[in-house]
């Protein structure tokens, strides 16, 4: 009877990712989606292993002297023939271990806090930008002078009126048999249709739903807004050398400040959210940021990405049968088999959270600071009004004192 080999399995507990539970009598059981797939393709191996985890939970790093720590410093001193949990291939590794065929692609994106919603005091100004409102007060200037060239009876400072009554839908302006007058006032009369409707229907919308404060989208902008002093980044450790190897020189500017301050992701907060706050920002795998955030309105998941690379297994010099593991991991590949385990334990894990996660109320009531601009210019127009009519007054007395 032909004895089966043995391998020894090297893994990490990873939350959501894979759970290692340690029972009395010593034996090793893991969980969550990486587990379960780990399991089937061992079975698939048909070898009798031995799991043991990771200590430090840690995937490891080169140090000066050549050597590794972590799961990839097991494999280096030859305590595990088969290393498995989320693990990403590149080149530093590749000196130590070799790697199967991937299973699956990540990759690195950033996930920030939705930033605070604007109610400023001149909303009502918001529909158009600075350039638009010079546009429209340019517009109406000239208007005004074309039509005190067509209409000689009537003063500048009552056309200027005349004009103004028009944006609020008051037909003022007289009627006149000249063609040139005519076409002159369609021509003034659509321009103002379009631009009330438009001003009106773009002020509903954000008084609904009011503007955000600037937010951060891309790689570049993280690192042009951690240069300026503004956010935090933390990265995981493996992240870090395409951030110092990149061509683009804001992204190894970015990597430098990481490594300085030494803003990387502690082991015992993986998959916790503990480094998304305020203004700062932390990179992660894209499914596990799906998997873990995709159902919290109030954060954001980046789509650009810092880079894409595959997973696999690790394996030693020692390992009985890389062939076979590719073979294997081929056709479960082709079956979706470990997309499979994601898309249920994403969905479980949806279930659990979504009642918890946090649901912003919108209160479709407008309040006094919505308004509070409009307000503001009504006092001053009624604080002009009342000084004209005090000067009036002044004027009138004199007058009749001087008869």
């Amino acid at each position: 009877m032909n004895q089966r080999p043995k391998t020894t399995v090297a893994v990490l507990d990873l939350p959501y990712v894979m759970s290692v539970n340690i029972s009395e009598n010593g034996a090793v059981n893991v969980g969550e989606f990486e587990g379960h797939f780990l399991k089937v393709v061992l079975e698939a191996l048909d070898v009798d292993y031995e799991i043991i985890p990771e200590k430090d939970k840690a995937y490891g790093k080169l140090l000066r002297n050549g050597t590794w720590t972590g799961m990839m410093g097991m494999m280096q001193r030859g305590e595990a023939d088969l290393a498995f949990t989320h693990i990403t291939m590149t080149e530093e590794r590749t000196n130590v271990v070799n790697f199967s065929v991937p299973y699956s692609m990540t990759a690195c994106v950033f996930v920030s806090v939705m930033p605070e919603k604007i109610k400023s005091t001149f909303g009502f100004l918001h529909p158009f930008d600075l350039n638009t409102w010079i546009a429209i007060l340019l517009t109406f200037t000239i208007m005004i002078i074309l039509f005190g060239l067509f209409q000689n009876k009537y003063s500048l400072f009552k056309i200027f009126f005349r004009l103004f009554a028009n944006f609020s839908k008051q037909n003022s302006m007289p009627v006149d048999d000249s063609m040139k007058y005519k076409i002159l006032l369609v021509t003034w009369l659509l321009f103002v249709t379009v631009v009330t409707f438009s001003w009106s229907a773009t002020l509903l919308s954000f008084l609904i739903e009011p503007i955000r404060d600037t937010m951060v989208r891309t790689f570049r902008e993280l690192s042009k807004a951690v240069q300026k002093g503004t956010y935090k980044a933390t990265f995981y450790n493996m992240s870090v050398p395409f951030l110092l190897n990149s061509e683009d020189e804001d992204l190894k500017i970015l990597g430098d400040i990481v490594v300085r301050n030494e803003w990387f992701v502690h082991v015992s907060k993986r998959g916790t959210g503990a480094y998304i706050k305020y203004r700062a920002v932390e990179a992660m795998h894209r499914n596990a940021a799906k998997m873990l955030f995709g159902n919290h309105e109030d954060l954001f998941i980046a789509e650009d990405t810092l880079y894409v690379s595959p997973m696999a297994f690790a394996y030693g010099e020692k390992f009985c049968c890389p062939s076979k593991l590719n073979s294997i991991i081929l056709r479960l590949s082709d079956a979706g088999l470990f997309d499979k385990f994601l898309q249920d334990y994403s969905f479980k894990l949806f279930l659990k959270t979504s009642n918890k996660s946090k649901t912003e109320n919108i209160d479709f009531a407008l309040s006094i600071t919505d308004l509070l601009g409009v307000f503001m210019l009504l006092g001053v127009g009624m604080l002009l009004s009342f000084v004209a009519f005090i000067g009036e007054v002044l004027y009138g007395v004199m007058h009749a004192f001087q008869k």
